[in-house]
């Protein structure tokens, strides 16, 4: 490619066994990962944001603690020519019943992120996470694929409000 990326980001789901069910499968589907990734060009870093089977349905520190081993964070921010990155867990989303210290501290940095003066700073602010807000308009109902509507509302609000415009995201299968 001309001009080379700076970098690439995967939304989730670098591997496909959970790692509550089948944590000797996923092993060697991260093995697998690695090994193909370490073909790439590694002056392009590959940016992972983790998905649902990265730390599980109802991610538990556990899972957490594992990603964070074979992955790195699971939440992080980075700027690159201007450009201000936020990467979410957003599983945290979906459910965080098993990690509620985990969630609450993801929620108090993104405040503090939102409010971060490099990132208003920033020409942009781009979000990547798994889980959608919505698939196709913000009103929907719930389903599987998208994230539950009070809350949905709450965080776009919370997003449109700090001038955020794109949110990129992975988890539909179709």
């Amino acid at each position: 490619m001309n001009p080379r990326p700076a970098f690439f980001i995967v939304c989730g789901d670098l591997v496909d066994a959970m790692p509550d069910k089948f944590p000797e499968i996923r092993k060697k589907q991260e093995v697998d990962l690695k090994k193909i990734y370490s073909k790439l060009d590694p002056s392009i870093p590959m940016i992972c944001v983790c998905g649902n089977h990265d730390v599980g349905q109802r991610p538990t520190p556990e899972t957490l603690r594992s990603y964070n081993s074979s992955f790195g964070d699971d939440y992080f921010s980075f700027s690159f020519k201007g450009v201000f990155f936020i990467v979410l867990n957003s599983q945290f989303y979906e459910d965080s019943s098993n990690c509620q210290e985990e969630y609450e501290a993801h929620e108090e940095w993104l405040e503090g992120i939102l409010n971060l003066e490099e990132r208003t700073a920033a020409k942009h602010t781009i979000v990547f996470q798994h889980i959608p807000w919505f698939l196709n308009e913000p009103g929907e109902e719930k389903d599987y694929f998208n994230i539950e509507p009070v809350l949905r509302r709450e965080m776009l609000y919370k997003f449109h409000t700090a001038g955020i415009r794109k949110i990129f995201c992975g988890h539909f299968h179709r």
